[in-house]
């Protein structure tokens, strides 16, 4: 299966955003995916008892300094919110120019992808 898209949200100056109102849930089994242009961010909402560990994927080839690279992890903690990102494009969108996001728990998790602001 593919990682469920996320509609990237955004505020401004007069309306904000409500993380909490707009965040669903994580998608455990397949991951979350969302367009990025390097002006996104993934909020992620740990409503859970547990750490939950994010994976952003870097793209196929991504490769920084002539190096290949490893995905790298981010741990929200229990009862945590976190903001990852900006991704910059070279190296984390694969080829619909979206980023892919793995969990290794979701229970209570709940996410957006965000974008920022000029």
């Amino acid at each position: 299966m593919s990682a469920t898209l996320l509609t990237v949200q955004s505020s401004s100056h007069t309306s904000g955003l409500d993380f909490t109102a707009q965040a669903v849930a994580a998608d455990g089994a397949n991951g979350n995916t969302f367009p990025n242009t390097g002006g996104q961010s993934l909020v992620v909402i740990n409503g859970g008892g547990s750490p939950c560990v994010v994976t952003p994927h870097y793209g196929a080839g991504a490769v920084f300094d002539g190096q290949s690279v490893a995905n790298r992890t981010v741990t929200v903690p229990a009862g945590h919110t976190m903001e990852i990102g900006p991704f910059p494009p070279a190296l984390f969108n694969d080829t619909n120019s979206r980023v892919v996001v793995t969990f290794d728990q979701v229970v209570s998790v709940t996410v957006l992808a965000r974008q920022l602001g000029s």
